[in-house]
């Protein structure tokens, strides 16, 4: 896990299959996780399911392209043709 405040390794063990991203980032942050999170570099939704997660993986909660208040994992922007601007 990976803040603007530091990392730290954590072991996971999942009880409830129902468990969430967020719910974990928030765990190990003390405070609400973002939308979207980097999991190994790349945007996911913070409701993705924790048991989903592969063994090792990076999570990184300081998104610096995603808007604090975007729910998508990702934002498309089109900067050449038809359609750009």
């Amino acid at each position: 896990m990976r803040t603007s405040h530091g990392a730290a390794d954590v072991s996971v063990e999942v009880n409830d299959e129902s468990a969430r991203l967020s719910d974990l980032v928030e765990l190990i942050i003390g405070r609400p996780a973002p939308a979207v999170v980097l999991l190994d570099g790349h945007p996911v939704a913070a409701n993705r399911p924790v048991v989903a997660l592969p063994a090792g993986s990076i999570i990184d909660v300081d998104v610096p392209f995603a808007p604090a208040d975007s729910a998508a994992p990702a934002r498309l922007l089109q900067l050449t043709g038809p359609g750009a601007g």
